[in-house]
């Protein structure tokens, strides 16, 4: 699989976030706008809460995203994303997207 980007996001359970811990190919703006997430908020919930992939295609069309969120993704040039929880034994550690 190919792809432009990709984050690691690891999730800390005591504040409720998901914390950038890897990236590739993302600009310092958009990372540092978007390094701690909300993990009750953010598209990377839905994924997480589901235990499975989560695809969202033409993403720029702002459906799927939040309003603060979407001119900033739009920007790094993401039309589709792909959200994928990382578990282990059953506990989330946190979300790798591209």
């Amino acid at each position: 699989m190919h792809t432009d980007a990709c984050i690691l996001r690891l999730f800390d359970k005591d504040k409720k976030t998901l914390v950038v811990n890897a990236s590739y190919s993302l600009s310092d703006k958009f990372l540092k706008k978007l390094s701690v997430l909300n993990a009750q908020e953010c598209v990377c919930a839905k994924a997480i809460k589901i235990k499975r992939p989560l695809a969202i295609y033409n993403g720029n069309n702002g459906k799927n995203l939040k309003d603060h969120n979407h001119e900033l993704i739009k920007k790094e040039g993401f039309r589709s994303m792909l959200f994928a929880p990382v578990m282990l034994r059953g506990k989330t550690l946190g979300v790798i997207s591209t």
